[in-house]
């Protein structure tokens, strides 16, 4: 009697014992530990200083002023139904 194709079969796997180093290994998206305890030592050695990037301060800057421009014509210059279409457009 062959079995249906909807239904699952066990397959016979092998008695023999499996090394994880060895799977470990062929495996290529697995952190590596060495590498990220030197990663570690590196970061706990050298002191991060933060750097003022003027560009990214202005295109901040006027991203919130555009938010505050946006914010202050829906609260005092739109009407009642483009408001209603607001809160409702993102579910």
């Amino acid at each position: 009697m062959t079995p249906k194709p909807s239904t699952a079969t066990v397959a016979e796997t092998d008695s023999e014992t499996v090394n994880i180093q060895d799977l470990v290994k062929d495996q290529y998206l697995i952190q590596d530990f060495e590498v990220s305890n030197k990663l570690q030592e590196e970061a706990e050695t050298e002191k991060f200083i933060p750097k003022w990037v003027p560009r990214n301060i202005a295109i901040f800057v006027a991203l919130h002023f555009g938010a505050c421009i946006g914010l202050y014509m829906l609260i005092f210059s739109t009407k009642w139904q483009t408001y209603l279409w607001s809160k409702f457009l993102p579910l």
